[in-house]
């Protein structure tokens, strides 16, 4: 998991330009939902791995499947076109 965060933040700007550009582009907003759904999705996960109950897991559910539509979302939409460092030559 670490190491997915690990690239997904080195490809942001690569993707995406400047970080703080980020609400500027409907990319951008659609990335931060996913990231937020993502973080809620990993506590949801936290609390059920202590407490196995019917309500939780469907919760965690939930949010994995918000996730996957903002990630099918994001695949469909163009990066935002922008001037900053790229990662290829």
């Amino acid at each position: 998991m670490g190491l997915l965060a690990l690239t997904g933040a080195v490809l942001i700007p690569a993707h995406a330009g400047n970080v703080l550009t980020l609400p500027d582009s409907g990319y951008g907003r659609t990335l931060l939902l996913k990231l937020a759904g993502v973080a809620l999705a990993l506590l949801a996960a936290a609390r059920v791995r202590r407490a196995l109950t019917r309500p939780r897991l469907a919760l965690e559910a939930l949010l994995l499947l918000a996730v996957l539509g903002l990630t099918a979302a994001l695949g469909s939409m163009p990066p935002p076109v922008h001037t900053g460092h790229t990662l290829l030559p």
